[in-house]
C-alpha cells in the first residue's frame, strides 16, 4: 500500500488526474493515515476541490500546517485554487494562515493577488497579518489589492486595520494610485483609510501636482478641494504652474476657481522641462 500510494503521489503531483481522482477516491472509502499520506495528499485534496477528501484527511489528524515538498501548504493550495468552503474548512481545522513557505507569500498576499474577496474575509476573521511582507520587500496585502484593482477587498483590509501608508515601486501608494489614474482606488485611500492628501513624493510632488501633470482632469477636480492647491514641490512649481505649462486652460481654470494662485511659482520653460 505505501509504495503504491507513494506511486500515486508522484504522479499525482506530476498533474495525472487519474492518480490524483484514485488516490482521493481511497481516502474517501478507506481513509489514510498520517504515516501513508502526508501533509502533500492533503495539497492534492485541496487543489482538486474535494472538500470530502479534505476532512477525511483532516480526521486522521494531518499536520494542516506542513510546507510540503512543492514549497507550499494546504492552505495556500486551496487559496490559490480558490476553494473557499475548503479554505474555511482549513482554518477550522487550525490551518495558520501567517505561515510563509518559501515562495515568500502568505495566504492573504494570495488571496488579494486574485481579488478573492471573500476568502481575504475568512482569512483575516482567522488572524492573518495584514502587514506581512514577501522577503521584507515592504509589499503589503493591500498593495496586491491595488495591483488587482480589487476595492473590495481593500475595504475588507481596512476593517482589520490595514495600514495604507506604504510603499509600491518606488512611491507612495496613494500618490501611484493616482499617478496611474486608479481613481476608485485613490478615492477609496482618501475616503476610506484617510490617507493624507498633501503628501509628497521624493521630488516634493503631490498627488495634485501628479493629477495635473497627466492631466487627469478627475482627479484634479476630486483632490484640488481637498488639499493644499498652492503646495510648491521641491524644484519650485506648484500644480497651477505645471497646467499653465502642458496649456491646459481648463485645468488652470479649475484650480484658479479652487485658490490656486497664478503667480508663477517657477519659469514655464522651466516647469516644462522637469522629470519626475
Amino acid at each position: 500500500m505505501v509504495a503504491t500510494t507513494s506511486s500515486l503521489l508522484d504522479q499525482a503531483h506530476d498533474g495525472d488526474a487519474g492518480a490524483i481522482a484514485s488516490l482521493l477516491a481511497d481516502v474517501k472509502l478507506h481513509g489514510l493515515t498520517p504515516e501513508v499520506a502526508g501533509p502533500s495528499l492533503l495539497v492534492l485534496a485541496a487543489r482538486a476541490g474535494d472538500l470530502e477528501a479534505v476532512d477525511s484527511l483532516l480526521a486522521v489528524g494531518l499536520n494542516v500546517n506542513a510546507i510540503v515538498a512543492q514549497d507550499t501548504t494546504p492552505l495556500i493550495t486551496a487559496v490559490q485554487s480558490e476553494h473557499t468552503e475548503i479554505v474555511r474548512s482549513l482554518l477550522r481545522h487550525g490551518a495558520d494562515p501567517n505561515v510563509v513557505p518559501p515562495s515568500g507569500f502568505t495566504a492573504l498576499q494570495e488571496a488579494c493577488r486574485h481579488g478573492l474577496t471573500d476568502i481575504v474575509t475568512a482569512l483575516l476573521e482567522h488572524g492573518a497579518d495584514t502587514e506581512a511582507c514577501a522577503d521584507d520587500d515592504g509589499v503589503t496585502a493591500l498593495c496586491y489589492t491595488f495591483d488587482a484593482n480589487d476595492v473590495e477587498s481593500a475595504r475588507v483590509l481596512h476593517d482589520f486595520r490595514a495600514n495604507a501608508n506604504v510603499m509600491l515601486y518606488g512611491m507612495p501608494l496613494f500618490l501611484l494610485a493616482v499617478d496611474v489614474h486608479s481613481v476608485d482606488f485613490a478615492k477609496l485611500l482618501v475616503e476610506t483609510y484617510g490617507v493624507d492628501v498633501n503628501q509628497v513624493d521624493r521630488n516634493g510632488n503631490t498627488a495634485l501636482m501628479l493629477a495635473t501633470r497627466r492631466g487627469w482632469d478627475d482627479l484634479v477636480t476630486y483632490l484640488a478641494p481637498r488639499c493644499n492647491v498652492n503646495a510648491v514641490a521641491a524644484h519650485g512649481y506648484s500644480a497651477v504652474a505645471i497646467a499653465a505649462a502642458a496649456g491646459n486652460l481648463a485645468l488652470v481654470h479649475a484650480l484658479y476657481s479652487v485658490g490656486a494662485h497664478l503667480a508663477p511659482s517657477k519659469p514655464v520653460c522651466d516647469v516644462c522641462n522637469l522629470a519626475y
